[in-house]
């Protein structure tokens, strides 16, 4: 039982942008990793793998991927399941009461946010264009 991670040759990783910091993805693929003479491949599929560069390097990081590759609707062996699609939007203002509850939540986060820059973990940004991927990559 001790090398049970010994007959694991394929760990396939959905939703893969999650493994960031101390997430289960990471401790997964650390374990096996740490497993002498272990070798495995890792298949790590993500719709929205980051949105620069030092976030797709701390997934290849993270997974220890060896290579990337990328599909976009225009890709040759996707575009024929790609369908056309209309996209309006539609802007609805917030009520008093949903108003109300965010300035109630900014006002808690805030004083987080504060530790974390004063900490050096974020740098300061505009409170309301935080992401929850944002606030749990700083925790770790």
């Amino acid at each position: 039982a001790e090398y049970m991670g010994l007959e694991v040759r394929c760990v396939i990783v959905d939703e893969a942008h999650k493994a960031v910091g101390n997430h289960a993805y990471c401790q997964v693929i650390q374990t096996l990793d740490d497993c002498p003479d272990n070798a495995f491949r890792v298949l790590a599929l993500s719709a929205t793998p980051g949105s620069d560069l030092n976030s797709v390097q701390s997934l290849v990081t993270n997974l220890q991927l060896s290579r990337i590759e990328i599909r976009t609707e225009e890709s040759i062996d996707t575009s024929s399941y790609v369908h056309s699609r209309s996209i309006e939007r539609h802007v609805v203002p917030l009520g008093e009461c949903i108003t109300r509850l965010r300035d109630l939540y900014l006002s808690v986060v805030s004083g987080v946010m504060q530790r974390l820059i004063n900490n050096q973990a974020m740098y300061p940004k505009e409170l309301l264009s935080i992401s929850k991927f944002e606030l749990l990559r700083c925790r770790d």
